[in-house]
């Protein structure tokens, strides 16, 4: 299941039919809260009308042109964060809403930030507009703390059931967003204390790429043996095992080993297993700091080609392998039987 986790607080979970009477339930029960700034929320909500819209998110979200999220705070359903996307202009929109027994903590700030450092980095989204009605200050100071930058406003531009009221635009540009949010990150070797860390990392990456990519994979495999493997790996001098630490957070890793030639092909190998990046670090240069010090250590070990391998529809890992210098050389194909 496709999922961006926030913080230890949040988490962003794809808009999927299963999750129909969950939102309907948080709908109804914040919907005169929402239908004071919301027109959708005027209608009563209906798990079917509700799975139906979750349906087409999903199908949206398969195209390229959606990705609905609902917040989980704390394991609990809070609200939702959105982004519709034009590919062909690299634009798009953000939508969010929030229970309104959260408000005040921050949450859609963090969850909606974490949603577009994801989507300008993988969907290559150059800009990003937002809509609330003029005097929703509430929303109006989330996008502003995210560095949108007011654009107009549009007069009567909302239209409700009973009246009609002024909407206010603005937009964020992604390289701005990019440079507000660029973090200090430090790339280093890990060490024994840095396991725990290693293996969360390693199951969000596990949840994240081979549970969207290959349902072939048991992605409960990292809390299973992580914590061994990475144990092993910190031992053994023909593997890598880096960490990026944004103060005292590791915030990302890499995993590679060396191996020898062969008689067809003797070449020395250096090859990158695995990479993870949380989302609020991506777009900042993190992934490229792993993957170079990862080619360094590849040279000094002696190594004269490193490979890796990423699913074909993993765009934002291949964009980053690319950028440092790898360039496509074979194509696996599979078949479920």
């Amino acid at each position: 299941m496709f999922s961006i986790p926030v913080d230890d607080d949040l988490t962003l979970v794809l808009a999927e039919p299963h999750l129909a009477e969950e939102v309907t339930a948080l709908v109804a029960r914040n919907r005169r809260h929402l239908a004071r700034w919301e027109p959708w929320a005027e209608a009563a909500p209906a798990v079917d009308r509700m799975r139906a819209f979750l349906g087409s998110c999903l199908e949206n979200f398969a195209r390229g042109s959606q990705i609905q999220t609902y917040i989980r705070h704390r394991g609990r359903l809070a609200g939702g964060c959105g982004l519709r996307i034009d590919a062909e202009t690299g634009t798009a929109a953000l939508g969010y809403w929030l229970d309104e027994d959260s408000q005040g903590q921050g949450i859609v700030t963090r969850a909606a930030r974490a949603l577009l450092a994801m989507a300008i980095t993988e969907r290559r989204i150059t800009k990003v507009e937002a809509v609330a009605v003029a005097t929703n200050t509430r929303s109006r100071a989330v996008a502003e703390r995210l560095g949108f930058s007011y654009l107009e406003t549009l007069p009567q531009a909302a239209v409700f059931t009973d009246r009609r009221e002024d909407k206010v635009r603005y937009v964020l540009d992604a390289e701005a967003f990019r440079a507000a949010g660029a973090p200090s990150v430090a790339v280093r070797r890990a060490r024994s204390a840095d396991i725990p860390d290693l293996v969360e990392c390693s199951a969000a990456l596990f949840l994240e790429d081979a549970g969207t990519h290959d349902p072939g994979v048991d992605t409960n495999w990292p809390r299973k043996h992580g914590a061994q493997r990475f144990a092993e790996t910190l031992d053994d001098p023909t593997r890598l095992l880096l960490v990026a630490e944004a103060g005292d957070t590791v915030v990302g890793h890499l995993t590679a080993q060396t191996s020898d030639g062969t008689p067809m092909r003797p070449a020395k190998t250096a090859t990158l297993l695995s990479l993870y990046v949380h989302p609020s670090h991506r777009g900042h240069r993190t992934g490229t700091e792993l993957v170079e010090a990862f080619l360094t250590w590849a040279r000094n070990s002696g190594a004269a080609r490193a490979s890796v391998t990423a699913y074909a529809a993993n765009t934002g890992a291949i964009r980053c392998y690319e950028r440092t210098g790898f360039t496509p050389r074979s194509l696996t194909l599979d078949q479920d039987l």
